[in-house]
Order: structure tokens, then C-alpha cells, then sequence
């Protein structure tokens, strides 16, 4: 009836305002949505890059922990060491002058060695040697009954040929670091002075074991003991600028090797003095340098910090999001629902009213006052809609005129449309048959020779086209070719090349490839649509077998000998007629002997398609015009049509299809 107003009746009418009720939902349902999925997103992220910073800054304090501890490491336990060794060498000095005293007295060995031994029992000295000017130790508490003999041969006494100086005088005392000693693999530290009466060593040693234990005490392997064995991280390892291992720790279950990537990373950060943090699927694994107060490189490390407790706290900062974001969801969803209730119930309402209206019910207009007199946007839809309704009552019976008039005259419009298509197919119907008469209807009467030929257009007109001219001295001219196009442009450029040619050959019979030079001329200035025409002209004569031909670039026909071979004729696919000018053509012969056939065709038969999109193409037309004996020219060219058809099986004819063949009578 009316298009201003929708078809659907007061139910669908509500269904479509709950349906835009139900969309608002989802929309703000979505938005909401949308919002704290990025919300918690971003809060998840954010915990996870605070995590890892202060990993990160964890790491950078224990790498300053770790410089310190390098530098203890390495300066305290020698301090100890040199302390005790200032002891020891005073404690050597006073054993050389009591010793010197007592000899000189008259004490015998045996006194002399018991309070050496009562030296050993209530000091810190654990072992006394005192030798004679050969450096055979005939004193010593309180390993007695060892005979021991200093030597200064380092490969025979690597730890007690360092003392032979003290027996020649070159040094008055030495002290040695704690080391393993030869005969027992215990760890010793030994300390000696020269004698004050006469060359000898007086040496006292002590068991290193304590301050050997310094050195443990205040190295990284405590420390990194004690990190990995309270579980604050699950492995450490600790390389030298050289990147040789100086600490590796590594807690129970964990893989206990450096890899050749680790290492690769360790020689990395120490190189560039850059930190690198990687996530493992149960630890981060964080890469630092150190260095220590002036800015040297003491190596770099490698911590693995267990991830349980850090994705405990971000899973624990999730589910909060998470929890926050749905309490959020539902009181939007409150509102939300109130919203869209509010603004759907007048809609709703007008929409019943065009219900009515489209039912030719004009009294509901009334029941658009209270939307009406909203200040919003439905307000001023309502007050639009009911003036709008207004008018179109009053102009109803206008547009039904209106309309009627419009269909009489959209008919008439129809008719004449109708009957003047009518009138162009008859027009170029007789111009099809018109076309096709001016093509010879039959192969000349000549001796020795018959042929056939036949066209069939893409649509209701042609630009390919064949010609047989009988010459006067009994020979035959033959003319395919091929206008570029379709329709009626290239069936009058068709027409017009064909008169050329056929005008020209009678003078040039001789010479085919000067005829299709003139036809060139006389095209390339008769062209105003600038089209091109592919032609091949062959002049044939019966009486001697000879075959006289030009090609302007066309498909190259084929010969079918008497015995089946199929020849291609073997021509140079010069310009087609009608693109420049001047051109030179040349003319070529070849024989054909009693029984050959000549086969001339455009690409209309090889450029044929079927359903597939596949094309027939040339090696079907050989494999056709190889099993086609004793076919005559007539039943050939029909084989050939009829093969094109069967294989195109009803797909639209995309080219003009034209073929023509020359049989030569068997003698």
C-alpha cells in the first residue's frame, strides 16, 4: 500500500523493538566486555613488568653483594694469612735464640726436643723442624723418629725446597701459604728464620685448616650456598672475566651443567655490561655483569629465581581484576538494561503506529502524543513521523494516480523498446545473410582440383572470411583470413579487405605475397577504426602441382599427404594487413601431389573452449586430420565443424570459425 511505513504487523512490530532492545544490551553488554578484558589485561601486565623489574633490581643489588664479596674474598683471608705468618716468623725467631741458648749450655737433643714437644701441646704451633748446617732436621716435635732432609731440588721437594734460602743465608725468614702437604695431603702453613749461631732452618708449622676455612667462610660458593640451598633461588653461577666457572650452584632436580648458550649469554653481558632477563617455563633467568668500584669487570652470573611464588601473585592480582571487572559487568548491566528499556519503549510504540498506518488505519495517530512530547530525539522522530503520516494521507489518492499513469506509460515504453529490438534483429539478420552471400557458394570449376570451404560466425555477424578465384590460365586462388573483432565494424572491414584482395590477385596471380603488399596499402588507408585483417593467399596450379603463397599472420595451414603424413607448411607469419605501411610479404612455393588436401582454418577452430576452459588447439586438429582418410573436401570440413562442436559440448562460441580445404584430384 504505502512505502513510507514497514510491513510487519503490532507483533512483529514488538518483536523488532525487543529486537533493538536486546541489540543495546549486547552492544553496551560488549563494550563493558571489551573494557575489562583490556582492563585486566593491562593489570596483568603491569604486575608482570613490576615483577620482573624488581627481580631485575633484586639481581642488581646481588651483583653488587657479589662485587663486595669478590673483593673480600680476595683480600681478606690473605690478611689473615699474613697475620699469621708475622706470628709464626716471631714465634720462629724466639725458637731460633732459645735453641741457640740452650746448645750453647750444653742441653742435650733429647731436653731440647721435650720442650719442643711441651711447645707444640700447649701453643697454637703444631709442628716444630729445626735442622743442622746440611739441612738434615735433627730436631723436631713432635713427629720423632722421622728422619727428614731439606733440599733445594724443587722437583724433588716442591713444598720444602722454598726454605733452602734461610740455610745458605739468602733470606733470613720465610713464610709460606697454606698449602697440601706432600706426605699426608693435609693443609699446612709453614713458617722459618735462619739459625743466630749457625746455618740452619728452624721451621714451625701450623694446620691451615682454620684459615683455609676463611677463605671458605667468606668466598661465593658460601654465598651461593646459602642462596640456593634456602630455596631464594635454583641456581647460580658465577664466571671470571675468562669464563671460567668460579661458582656453581644449583638445587636439587635442577640441571647441574653450564650450557654452551649460558655461557654464551655470560660472555655477553660481559661484554656489552648490559643485563638480560629470560622467562623459563618454572624459573627467570636473569643474566647480570659485575664490577666492582671502578667500574672493572669481575665477570658476570646467572640466577634462576623460581616462578611459583611470582605467578602466584600475579594469578592472585588476576582473579582480583577479574572479580572487580564482573562486579563492574553487572551493575553496567543494571543500567544498561534500564537504559535501553527507556529508550526502546517509545520506539516500540511508533512502531506500532506504522503498523496501523500500513494497514490503511490513520486513527492511531493519536497514540504518538506522549512520544511526541519527549525533548529528545525520540520526541522530535514521533512529531516528524505523525506530520509525515499526515501528508501522506492526504496525498494517497495523488500517488495512486500518479502510478497508474507511470504503468500506462512505462508500457508503451516496453512496446516500443520490443519492437524496435525486433527491427535491429531483422536488420542485422539480413545483414548475416547478406555477409554470407557475398562469399562464394562453391569451389570453382577447375581441372584437377576440387575444394570447400565454410564460415560460421561468432554472433550475428563475421570478421572472418574465404574466397576461391578461378584465373584465367586455369588456376585457383585461395583466401583465408581473420578481421580482428567481432560484429558489424569487422564485417564491413571484412568486406572491404575481401574486395581488395579478390581485385588484386587477377593482376598478381604470380606473385601472392606483392598482392597482399598492395592490399596492405590500399587497407592502411581506408582504416579509420584502426583494425588489422590476418590473411593467408595461395595460388594453385593444377596443371603443374604447384602452390604459390604469402602469410600476413596467420595461422599456418596444414597439408594432408596422400599417404596421411600432416605437414605444416612451412611459412614466415609476416604483419597482419592494415598495421603499417609499407610492408614486404614474400612469396614461397611447395608441391602437392594427386591425392593431398590442403587445410586452411582461422584460430577460431584451435581457440575454441569447452566448460573446462580448455582449448582444442592444434594437436587435436592434427590428430583429427590424421585419421580423416579418404575424406572428401566437403565431408572434411564437416568432420571438422562437427568435432569443434562435440568438443565445445554447448559453451558459447568465443571466434568466427572458418575452414577451407583444397583436395587434389588422384591421378
Amino acid at each position: 500500500m504505502l512505502a513510507f511505513f514497514p510491513e510487519p504487523s503490532c507483533g512483529a512490530a514488538r518483536t523488532m523493538a525487543w529486537t533493538l532492545k536486546t541489540r543495546m544490551l549486547v552492544y553496551f553488554a560488549a563494550f563493558l566486555l571489551g573494557s575489562i578484558t583490556l582492563t585486566v589485561t593491562a593489570m596483568a601486565w603491569n604486575a608482570r613488568e613490576n615483577l620482573i623489574d624488581q627481580v631485575e633490581r633484586d639481581v642488581s643489588l646481588l651483583a653488587r653483594v657479589l662485587a663486595k664479596t669478590v673483593s673480600v674474598s680476595r683480600t681478606l683471608p690473605d690478611q689473615v694469612e699474613e697475620i699469621a705468618s708475622l706470628g709464626m716468623i716471631a714465634s720462629a725467631s724466639v725458637l731460633a735464640e732459645l735453641v741457640a741458648v740452650a746448645e750453647r749450655h750444653g742441653e742435650s737433643a733429647t731436653t731440647i726436643r721435650q720442650s719442643l714437644r711441651r711447645l707444640v701441646d700447649e701453643t697454637a704451633i703444631s709442628e716444630i723442624w729445626i735442622t743442622d748446617s746440611t739441612g738434615r732436621a735433627y730436631l723436631n716435635a713432635p713427629l720423632e723418629g722421622v728422619d727428614f732432609t731439606f733440599s733445594p731440588n724443587k722437583s724433588e721437594q716442591p713444598q720444602a725446597s722454598e726454605f733452602w734460602p734461610l740455610l745458605t743465608g739468602e733470606k733470613k725468614a720465610y713464610a709460606q701459604s697454606v698449602i697440601k702437604r706432600e706426605i699426608d695431603d693435609k693443609h699446612f702453613k709453614y713458617a722459618g728464620v735462619g739459625g743466630v749461631d749457625r746455618p740452619r732452618i728452624v721451621q714451625v708449622g701450623v694446620d691451615g685448616t682454620a684459615m683455609r676455612g676463611v677463605r671458605e667462610a667468606v668466598g661465593l660458593g658460601r654465598l651461593a650456598g646459602l642462596l640456593v640451598g634456602d630455596g631464594a633461588l635454583r641456581a647460580m653461577v658465577v664466571v671470571d672475566p675468562d669464563l671460567s666457572t668460579v661458582v656453581s650452584q644449583y638445587s636439587a632436580g635442577a640441571s647441574d651443567a653450564v650450557s654452551a648458550r649460558q655461557r654464551e649469554v655470560l660472555a655477553s653481558v660481559i661484554r656489552t655490561n648490559s643485563l638480560v632477563t629470560e622467562l623459563r617455563p618454572n624459573a627467570i633467568q636473569v643474566y647480570h655483569p659485575i664490577r666492582d668500584a671502578a667500574d672493572k669487570s669481575l665477570g658476570s652470573f646467572m640466577v634462576q629465581i623460581p616462578r611459583e611464588g611470582i605467578d602466584q601473585l600475579l594469578a592472585d592480582q588476576v582473579r582480583a581484576a577479574i572479580a572487580i571487572g564482573l562486579l563492574v559487568f553487572l551493575i553496567g548491566g543494571y543500567f544498561s538494561f534500564q537504559f535501553a528499556q527507556r529508550l526502546s519503549q517509545p520506539i516500540t510504540r511508533v512502531t506500532a503506529v506504522a503498523a496501523d498506518l500500513q494497514q490503511g488505519d490513520f486513527g492511531s495517530l493519536d497514540r504518538l502524543a506522549e512520544p511526541a512530547a519527549r525533548a529528545d530525539e525520540i520526541g522530535q522522530l514521533a512529531t516528524v513521523f505523525r506530520g509525515m503520516a499526515e501528508e501522506v494521507r492526504n496525498r494517497e489518492q495523488v500517488l495512486d494516480a500518479l502510478v497508474t499513469r507511470r504503468t500506462a506509460e512505462l508500457a508503451d515504453k516496453n512496446l516500443a523498446l520490443e519492437q524496435a529490438q525486433t527491427q535491429i534483429n531483422t536488420e542485422l539478420d539480413l545483414a548475416r545473410r547478406l555477409q554470407l552471400a557475398i562469399l562464394p557458394a562453391s569451389f570453382p570449376d577447375a581441372k584437377g582440383c576440387s575444394g570447400f570451404a565454410r564460415m560460421l560466425p561468432a554472433t550475428h555477424m563475421g570478421g572472418d572470411f574465404y574466397d576461391f578465384v578461378a584465373l584465367p590460365d586455369g588456376r585457383v586462388a585461395i583466401v583465408v583470413a581473420d578481421v580482428s573483432g567481432k560484429g558489424v565494424a569487422a564485417a564491413f572491414f571484412m568486406a572491404v579487405a575481401r574486395t581488395s584482395i579478390n581485385s588484386l590477385i587477377r593482376a598478381h596471380a604470380d606473385e601472392p605475397g606483392r598482392c597482399l603488399a598492395m592490399a596492405n596499402q590500399e587497407i592502411c588507408g581506408q582504416n579509420p577504426l584502426d583494425l588489422f585483417v590476418t590473411v593467408f593467399l595461395a595460388v594453385y596450379d593444377p596443371g603443374t602441382g604447384e602452390l604459390r603463397f604469402a602469410n600476413a599472420g596467420h595461422n599456418p595451414p596444414f597439408v594432408r599427404r596422400a599417404v596421411g603424413a600432416i605437414e605444416e607448411i612451412p611459412s614466415a607469419r609476416d604483419l597482419a594487413l592494415g598495421v603499417i605501411d609499407p610492408v614486404d610479404y614474400p612469396t614461397a612455393s611447395m608441391m602437392l601431389a594427386p591425392g593431398d588436401q590442403l587445410v586452411l582454418y582461422t584460430d577460431g577452430v584451435t581457440e575454441a573452449f569447452n566448460g573446462s576452459d580448455q582449448m582444442y588447439g592444434e594437436t587435436k586438429l592434427v590428430d583429427l586430420l590424421r585419421h580423416a582418410d579418404g575424406q572428401s573436401a566437403g565431408a572434411l570440413v564437416r568432420v571438422i565443424f562437427d568435432d569443434v562442436v562435440a568438443f565445445a559440448a554447448g559453451h558459447a562460441q568465443s571466434d568466427d570459425i572458418t575452414v577451407a580445404v583444397l583436395d587434389v584430384a588422384r591421378g
